[in-house]
């Protein structure tokens, strides 16, 4: 649904990749929050094509008012 392969969740779920952003956003819990709230609406089918988008996008805003 997001356009990576299960190596690459399998990486970052091991913390092979992106370790140093993930390790800092896993810290902010308002984010994790939201973040998980994200994924369990696309694992859902709750929202598609452009609305998940629209959710990254705000995701990243959190993110950048955050740090």
């Amino acid at each position: 649904m997001l356009g990576i392969t299960q190596p690459a969740v399998s990486q970052y779920l091991r913390s092979l990749r992106g370790t140093s952003r993930t390790k800092s956003l896993i810290k902010m819990s308002d984010y994790m929050e939201s973040l998980m709230k994200f994924s369990d609406d696309i694992a859902a089918g709750k929202v598609r094509g452009t609305q998940i988008s629209d959710m990254y996008c705000k995701l990243c805003g959190i993110y950048k008012e955050r740090k």
